[in-house]
């Protein structure tokens, strides 16, 4: 009996690994502590995960609360694997997220610093994506293709070291002045980050 436990268990647990590869671990940057930034996953902010019923919904909280974007500062988060490694090397073709309605969608933010073995990319921000509407209400879908959508062109060859996601644009930065963002479903070649691990 005890070893048909383990063995489900860690059936379950190799499962668990298969389907969520990507973690995403927030990082706020503010080297001049001026405390204007957040990035944190809060419980029932975020929109229903696919395929789970548990009812957690976290949602990611990105903001800077700067007067300034020329504070530096910036709400980040890094992508690592399920094995907790930050070198990723993998090759990308899409990224995105889902952003909540009456979010700051800006020309810079939110975005990804993506770096390959032979570049670093400026991936987004918002307002230079492809939006369209989700099938939840109050959210919208914003993906980016790497090779159209990105400065400079991510190439199928690059290998992708690292990613991370970046809220840097405050309070004086239209179209709605807030410097906050609510986003879910951090999306890499069609797999969704939704929750903290």
């Amino acid at each position: 009996m005890k070893t048909l436990l383990t063995l489900c268990l860690l059936v379950v647990s190799t499962l668990s690994l298969a389907q969520e590869p990507y973690h995403l671990r927030s990082i706020p940057f503010d080297p001049g502590g001026t405390g204007t930034v957040v990035t944190r996953w809060i419980l029932h902010l975020g929109n229903q995960d696919p395929g789970e019923t548990n009812h957690e919904n976290y949602g990611l909280l990105m903001s800077k609360n700067s007067a300034s974007t020329t504070v530096n500062s910036a709400g980040f988060a890094q992508v690592y694997l399920s094995n907790g490694s930050t070198t990723l090397n993998i090759h990308v073709t899409e990224l995105g997220y889902d952003i909540r309605n009456g979010s700051h969608c800006g020309a810079g933010s939110p975005r990804f610093n993506v770096i390959t073995d032979v570049a670093f990319h400026f991936v987004g921000g918002c307002s230079n994506g492809t939006i369209t509407p989700s099938t939840i209400p109050g959210w919208q879908h914003v993906r980016f293709d790497t090779a159209t959508q990105s400065f400079p062109p991510i190439l199928p060859t690059e290998t992708v070291k690292k990613i991370y996601l970046v809220v840097d644009e405050g309070t004086d930065t239209g179209p709605d002045f807030s410097g906050v963002d609510i986003l879910d479903d951090i999306e890499i070649n069609g797999i969704l980050i939704g929750e903290p691990n």
